[in-house]
């Protein structure tokens, strides 16, 4: 299956900067010596683009990666409101529009970093910069809005009526589909509806039968995951194994990025969710 061998995928993983592969726990620490560098961009590029490599690799990541169990899994905010996001709609017949998932997570849009000595000057720049890379216009998000909020140093504004979020044709093809799901459009659902029908077959679902292609990133200060790429994997696997559809002792190997600080980007907007309490 794989592409390119241990060896040299090691190699790889370490010439990125800022990151070493850690050959006893079979995981890729970011190397962070002074635990303050997730306020840093530089910084983090490396980390963010081995997991853009990894993303490409078609590899059995049993080789160097450690299995661990996916009911383990103890999920950060943004990974967990997607996994309550199918209680929701499937146990609870709640209405997309009306889920945790929609209103605290589709709903906020990221508009840059913040730090301590930003300036209120520093700030307007960072809006202005952010609402130009999302296309939106920025006179509709004043400094003074309350919907515009600070999470672990970035700058995001809660977009309640999801004004922003898409243009027109966008808008009109989540609305069809909404139309023909019922609201059950979140790929997430397609992927617990999918196994249901067809059974879970490992093999067909995943890149080979010992690894899942997901990519995660544990924070050593807050002891749960984030989950860069295959969220709704995880979240569907977690669901069917409450339900008894999957083996609760089902173990893979994931490539894991361990490091000491808080989980970039991916935190609660706002306050916390009842439901997702991390």
């Amino acid at each position: 299956m794989e592409n390119i061998n241990t060896k040299i995928l090691i190699g790889k993983i370490n010439s990125f900067n800022n990151v070493k592969y850690n050959e006893i726990d079979k995981i890729v620490d970011v190397i962070d010596q002074n635990k303050t560098k997730e306020i840093d961009q530089f910084f983090l590029k490396g980390p963010m683009n081995l997991v853009r490599f990894l993303e490409e690799q078609k590899f059995d990541f049993s080789l160097i990666f450690k299995k661990i169990k996916i009911k383990e899994l103890n999920l950060a905010y943004y990974a967990n409101c997607l996994h309550e996001h199918i209680y929701q709609i499937l146990d609870e017949n709640i209405s997309h529009s009306q889920t945790c998932w929609s209103a605290k997570c589709e709903k906020t849009i990221e508009l840059g970093r913040i730090y301590k000595d930003s300036t209120h000057k520093d700030i307007q720049s960072i809006i202005k910069n952010g609402c130009e890379k999302k296309k939106i216009n920025s006179n509709n998000i004043q400094i003074n809005n309350p919907d515009l909020i600070v999470v672990d140093q970035w700058l995001k504004f809660i977009d309640k009526n999801k004004k922003f979020n898409n243009g027109f044709f966008q808008k009109l093809k989540i609305i069809i589909k909404r139309i023909i799901f019922k609201n059950n459009f979140d790929r997430s659902i397609k992927l617990v509806n999918k196994i249901k029908k067809e059974g879970f077959d490992i093999k067909k679902f995943y890149a080979n039968e010992n690894a899942l292609n997901v990519i995660a990133g544990y924070s050593a200060k807050t002891k749960n995951y984030m989950i860069f790429h295959g969220k709704h994997r995880i979240a569907a696997i977690k669901y069917l194994q409450h339900k008894g559809e999957i083996d609760k002792e089902l173990e893979l190997a994931i490539p894991i990025l361990r490091y000491n600080f808080n989980h970039v980007r991916q935190s609660a907007p706002g306050l916390e969710c009842f439901r997702c309490k991390n």
